[in-house]
């Protein structure tokens, strides 16, 4: 079993309906609702296209996925997740774009804004005592080839490389995408698929905790903290 710590829009959110169209599933249950088709894409192809964002669930990583530590359990991270959110406000997050990012597209803030860096960064720190050390099959996985020292630092300090000054707060709607007329493609779908949130702000209201009960299952959110200030 794993966890992660998540901003995810509200079910009744107009980013949460979009998005869970997008991706095909319903994260709040773990269920598919169904499948996209679009045009010069055919749906077996879009299906590896959002392969891994559906796994994960449509969110915005705060603490990415880990193991619990053997000396803690599930009630104590939702103890310190309640504790957490209690001393926290809302706040909106600058207008979102479309954006490659990675040879992936997400959705983004247009700029990066303070406060949800420093709520990603307050995650790391403060709910990494409940996170496993990396085993080697992780190591592994990850790879560190590819690593900026930075990144290589992040890692095996926190568990993730894309981690303090390395994060961007992003929502990814696909995989890598390497050919060329492939993202050109994808874009223009994206653009027009998204359009009714793009230029929008979010209003970070609370964190998500989400749990992928065994390997291979998907992502789904167990419970949500809305920030109590």
């Amino acid at each position: 079993m794993r966890f992660a710590i998540y901003y995810a829009p509200s079910a009744q959110s107009r980013l949460f309906k979009i998005g869970h169209r997008w991706l095909s599933q319903n994260g709040l249950a773990g269920k598919g609702i169904g499948h996209n088709s679009l045009t010069g894409i055919s749906a077996a192809r879009l299906a590896e296209i959002i392969d891994s964002p559906r796994h994960y669930g449509l969110h915005g990583t705060l603490k990415a996925p880990f193991r619990l530590a053997k000396h803690r359990d599930e009630e104590e991270l939702h103890s310190c997740l309640n504790s957490f959110t209690r001393q926290r406000k809302p706040f909106v997050t600058p207008p979102l774009c479309l954006r490659l990012l990675n040879d992936f597209f997400c959705l983004c803030p247009e700029r990066r804004a303070s406060e949800i860096d420093n709520l990603a960064a307050e995650c790391v720190q403060v709910f990494d005592e409940f996170r496993a050390p990396l085993n080697q099959i992780e190591l592994d996985r990850r790879g560190t080839g590819a690593l900026t020292e930075d990144e290589k630092h992040n890692l095996f300090t926190w568990g993730y490389p894309y981690v303090m000054e390395q994060f961007r707060f992003h929502i990814t709607l696909t995989g890598r995408i390497d050919d060329e007329h492939e993202r050109e493609l994808l874009q223009t779908c994206l653009g027009d698929f998204f359009a009714p949130v793009i230029g929008k702000a979010l209003t970070v209201d609370g964190i998500s905790l989400f749990v992928e009960p065994s390997p291979g299952e998907p992502f789904f959110c167990s419970r949500h903290y809305p920030f109590s200030l």
